[in-house]
């Protein structure tokens, strides 16, 4: 038996009602329980029903075979985290996407399955979350060139747990004869949903590919009572060089609830992220890392020029009523110059 909760096909566990003492008879009264998920629940033998004396899902997995041939380009592995919040034809779309970036001047490759979580990390929201697990297999045609600089390992017998584990930002190549771990591209990850800040945990876990560099805006930390808006999928930002790719076209007034996000910062100028630090809410970022400034319901005009003097920012603000929600709301323009 299955039923949905939350819109999420789980499987039913029917146990004793609370408090039941003693042994469980047919005649004891139960209770059904939506519990795990069924891409979670193959073989538990928690679900075996005893007025059935069948498991309620079977421990035989579904087994289909794919031929592959010319115009296959990779197959991309994931949990159930990453399928509830993307679907098939998007991770289709982010692998194709970041495929075209080919490698940097240093011959490093991107890394689909860390770009496929970091728009994953952007579809849980502050209700719920989930762990998510990727993994993308590409189907080369021909010998790939590598670059001595991004070469880590070239060992015909690597352990592939050990050497994704101690460098989790990598990719392995694997030919008849040969075995090479290449590093990648660096993939800022942003995570804006759920966390529970008294959760602490004396396990230090770290597995193939398991990442604890997982950045959170800075909008969470103070407005709890506040809509919440979650970072887009930013390219990574060099020194603040490129502001309309943080807050869209350049030239466009964005509109944003008071109190939320309506700027940025550049290092070093940022006193309350470095006390969040202090205070080991937040992780220290990056230097050419964009971070999000906290507004007040004030008029204000400011132009901020870095310390090299590249660049100028000019930032402009304008408060007003939102008469329709009744709430005040930000215009923020952002220009560079």
């Amino acid at each position: 038996m299955v039923m949905k909760k939350s819109g999420v096909t789980r499987v039913v566990w029917t146990r004793p009602i609370r408090g039941h003492v003693g042994p469980v008879r047919r005649s004891t009264p139960t209770e059904s329980i939506a519990f795990l998920a069924v891409a979670r629940a193959l073989g538990d033998l928690w679900s075996y029903n005893r007025e059935t004396k069948q498991f309620i899902v079977s421990p035989e997995p579904d087994v289909a075979a794919y031929d592959l041939n010319d115009n296959s380009l990779c197959l991309v592995l994931g949990s159930d985290g990453l399928t509830n919040v993307l679907k098939p034809q998007q991770i289709v779309d982010i692998v194709m996407h970041y495929e075209k970036t080919s490698r940097d001047k240093h011959g490093r490759l991107p890394n689909h399955s860390r770009w496929i979580l970091r728009h994953a990390l952007e579809g849980w929201g502050a209700s719920r979350a989930d762990n998510i697990s990727v993994i993308s297999v590409f189907f080369d045609k021909k010998n790939i060139e590598v670059n001595n600089t991004s070469l880590l390992a070239d060992d015909i017998n690597l352990c592939l747990d050990r050497a994704l584990t101690d460098f989790g930002n990598s990719t392995i190549v694997l030919g008849p004869k040969y075995c090479k771990q290449l590093r990648t591209l660096d993939v800022d990850l942003y995570y804006s949903g759920i966390v529970d800040p008294n959760f602490t945990t004396e396990i230090a876990y770290n597995g193939p590919g398991y990442t604890r560099d997982i950045r959170r805006p800075l909008t969470l930390v103070q407005f709890s009572d506040m809509p919440v808006m979650p970072l887009p999928s930013l390219d990574r930002v060099s020194a603040i060089h490129r502001l309309n790719e943080l807050f869209g076209t350049n030239n466009k007034v964005k509109v944003l609830p008071a109190g939320c996000v309506a700027g940025v910062l550049l290092e070093g100028m940022d006193e309350l992220y470095e006390s969040f630090v202090d205070e080991g809410i937040l992780y220290p970022c990056d230097e050419d890392v964009a971070r999000e400034e906290t507004v007040d319901n004030v008029q204000w005009e400011e132009t901020v020029d870095n310390s090299n003097g590249d660049d100028n920012i000019e930032a402009e603000e304008m408060c007003g009523e939102n008469s329709k929600a009744n709430t005040n709301v930000v215009h923020l323009k952002v220009m560079i110059s």
